[in-house]
Order: C-alpha cells, then sequence, then structure tokens
C-alpha cells in the first residue's frame, strides 16, 4: 500500500511529470520564438512535443523539439512569413486608422 501511494508511477508524479516537461517544452517555444521568423516552426515543435508527452512517448525532450522544429522550418516558413506580412498591413490599418481621428 504504501509503495503504491509513494511509487514514482501514481498519477500525481505522472501529473507533476507532465507538468515539467511542458514547462520545458514551452521555454523552447518562447527561445525559439524570438526570431519571429521561426514562430511557426517552433509551434509544429511544440505540438509534436505536447502530443508525445500526452500519450506518454516522451523521450529525450529537448532532442524531440528540435528535430520537430527542423522537419518543419521549411514548411512553417513561407506560412509565417505570410502571417507577419498579414500582421504588418493590420497593424499599419490600425495605426492609420487612429491617424484619421478628429480632434476636440
Amino acid at each position: 500500500m504504501l509503495d503504491k501511494m509513494m511509487g514514482s508511477d501514481n498519477k500525481f508524479h505522472r501529473f507533476m511529470g507532465n507538468l515539467f516537461y511542458m514547462a520545458i517544452v514551452n521555454i523552447l517555444w518562447i527561445v525559439c520564438c524570438l526570431p519571429v521568423f521561426t514562430f511557426g516552426a517552433s509551434t509544429a515543435a511544440m505540438y509534436t512535443s505536447a502530443f508525445k508527452i500526452i500519450r506518454g512517448k516522451e523521450g529525450r525532450l529537448t532532442d524531440e523539439f528540435f528535430t520537430a522544429f527542423r522537419r518543419n522550418f521549411r514548411q512553417a516558413l513561407p506560412i509565417t512569413v505570410i502571417m507577419l506580412f498579414t500582421a504588418a498591413l493590420l497593424a499599419t490599418g490600425i495605426v492609420g486608422l487612429r491617424g484619421m481621428e478628429e480632434p476636440n
């Protein structure tokens, strides 16, 4: 009974382990998003790593993250550039509309 409660295979230890792994994945995601054009690849790597954690198939977490990052970089780069261009257009429009406000 005590072994079941204090063992490393109980629900609490698995939950805390998964929480720790998710925190590591989020830190890796933040670091890899610092150069803005890698946002898409790091997000895909984060989701891949998170699904492996949820399924209980995690191994070397940082190696898996960066493997998924490299695998998804070429696919994600054009989508990220399109998203950044769209965000820049929207920001320009918002700034332009604010400049058109009537003075009081």
